[in-house]
Parts: structure tokens; sequence; C-alpha cells
């Protein structure tokens, strides 16, 4: 039952991120709706790394593995948004465009996710999530 708990919470989370940061993008930026998807995803894929790889040691990341794979990237990163966006682009560009922005989405996304992986294995830094989950009341489900 914990585990539905945290991916839920985490799923809460990584949707209302990616619903405000694909906005964002939008509108701050601008970028086009397909190429959002592609940045999010890309991100999504970058941290769904560098959790994995830090959870496999057994830390302290490993506690809130579900909260943060299943849960906010999973959310997070979409790849219904992104099939849509392919076809999209076939019916309004060419398939050519759609082919490409396939081939590009995976790319990226296997290379953000072996970015995060080396991040994780290279970069020294600590996680403080008890602080963060202390502060917002979810700090008992980790036990």
């Amino acid at each position: 039952m914990r585990d539905l708990v945290l991916v839920g919470i985490g799923g809460v989370v990584g949707a209302i991120s990616r619903f405000v940061t694909g906005r964002w993008l939008t509108n701050a930026c601008p970028l086009p709706g397909h190429i959002a998807t592609l940045v999010i995803n890309a991100a999504g894929s970058l941290v769904l790394g560098f959790v994995v790889a830090r959870a496999a040691g057994g830390g302290r990341l490993a506690r809130w593995e579900m909260l943060l794979t299943a849960g906010f990237c999973g959310s997070y990163t979409t790849f219904s948004s992104w099939v849509l966006d392919i076809l999209s682009l076939a019916e309004r560009a060419s398939l050519a465009a759609a082919a490409t922005h396939a081939l590009v989405g995976v790319l990226v996304g296997v290379v953000a996710l072996a970015a995060g992986v080396f991040l994780a294995r290279h970069w020294p830094v600590a996680f403080h999530l008890e602080a963060l989950t202390s502060a917002l009341g979810i700090s008992r489900l980790a036990r």
C-alpha cells in the first residue's frame, strides 16, 4: 500500500509539473508544442537516469525510487503526447517531419537517460529528500 501512495504522490506532482512546464515552454520561450514535449521528455529521461543509477546503490534515494520513477517521471514525461505530436506532424507537415521528430525523440531520450546515469555516478551531490518530505508531511511513507 505504501508504494501505491508514493507513486500517487509522485504522479500528482509530475502531472502538475508537466502541465506548468509545458505552458511555460510554449508561452515564455516560445516553443512549438511538439518541441516542448520533446524538451519535457528529455528532462524527465535525465531525471529518470539519475534516480535509477543513484537508487541502484541502495542509498537514501532507493526508498524514494517508486515516487520519483513510476510516480513523478511516469507522469511528467508523456509518450501519448509525443505520439500525438508525431501524428500531427505527419498530417500538418509531412511524413519526413514526423519521422525526423520520432527519431530525434528517441535519440534525445536515450542520450538524456545516459547523461542522468553518468551524472549520478560521477557528480558528488547530496540529497536531502528527508527534509523535503518532512516539510511536505510525507516523511513517514518512506519508512
